[in-house]
């Protein structure tokens, strides 16, 4: 299964990222309990998060290379 994950996917991965996909998706979850109610873009980008980390594997996971230099890449393509 491919994961098409956008770059606010991305930036947000990338901050709570531990290296596991479940670390990472207990890490979501936690702080989803921290938004309130008028923050719907970050409710809907970390809901969007959460699901996609539930529907893919470990290997998946892995393949999304959650690194500072990857980041940046992605930084780059998005902008053009």
């Amino acid at each position: 299964m491919s994961m098409n994950v956008s770059y606010d996917e991305y930036q947000l991965m990338s901050l709570y990222n531990e290296g596991t996909r479940g670390a990472l998706l207990s890490n979501l979850i936690e702080a989803r309990k921290y938004l309130s109610s008028d923050e719907k873009d970050e409710i809907a980008v970390t809901e969007s998060c959460i699901k996609k980390l539930r529907a893919m594997s470990d290997a998946e996971f892995d393949e999304l290379a959650l690194s500072p230099d990857y980041f940046e890449e992605m930084e780059d393509t998005y902008a053009e």
